[in-house]
């Protein structure tokens, strides 16, 4: 998992190191997130490339299916986005995976979706969303529930979905899935 650790905190130089030991470039945890997966969500462009120059594959989808150009398109990482467009035209259609179903989400401030007049949290004792911060991460699926997991159904924090929630998400949040995703 050092391998995965370094993908995250950008670090350059423990990467080239444990690829050059031998690790597994596409070496999941426990959500099936690769290095890629990592590095694509939070935007370290260079890192992306380095892991795609050593041989990550880019077509490997995470436990809840989505590959790591998804993830950045979640992310908002536009410029990730870009190389691993291009890394499909490099390798073809099938190096970016088509899974049957396209899961999409996008994160969010708690405090964001609080503004929502008819806002309930799923409070159960003992799980880990108990009294989170207004400036702490969730994210909205477009399935309209919100976690705290990027992975939807995981540490649900809403999922009592109605016709005026679904309206501030696309009104307020501008909330929407990608055509490309539809």
């Amino acid at each position: 998992m050092e391998l995965i650790e370094a993908a995250k905190s950008g670090d350059t130089s423990t990467i080239e190191r444990l690829l050059s030991s031998g690790a597994n470039v596409n070496m999941q945890d426990e959500h099936g997130w690769t290095p890629l997966h990592w590095a694509a969500g939070k935007g370290l462009t260079q890192i992306v490339a380095l892991l795609l120059k050593r041989g990550a594959d880019a077509s490997l989808p995470a436990k809840d299916t989505r590959t790591p150009l998804l993830v950045a398109k979640a992310a908002a990482r536009p410029e990730v986005v870009a190389l691993l467009i291009e890394e499909n035209r490099t390798q073809g259609e099938a190096s970016l995976g088509a899974s049957k179903e396209r899961l999409y989400c996008k994160a969010f401030s708690l405090g964001r979706l609080r503004q929502f007049r008819g806002w309930s949290e799923q409070v159960r004792p003992g799980q880990p969303h108990d009294n989170l911060p207004d400036n702490h991460i969730v994210y909205l699926h477009q399935d309209f529930s919100v976690t705290e997991s990027i992975s939807r159904g995981e540490s649900v924090i809403l999922d009592n979905i109605t016709p005026n929630w679904k309206e501030f998400c696309e009104a307020t949040l501008n909330f929407t899935i990608p055509e490309d995703l539809l």
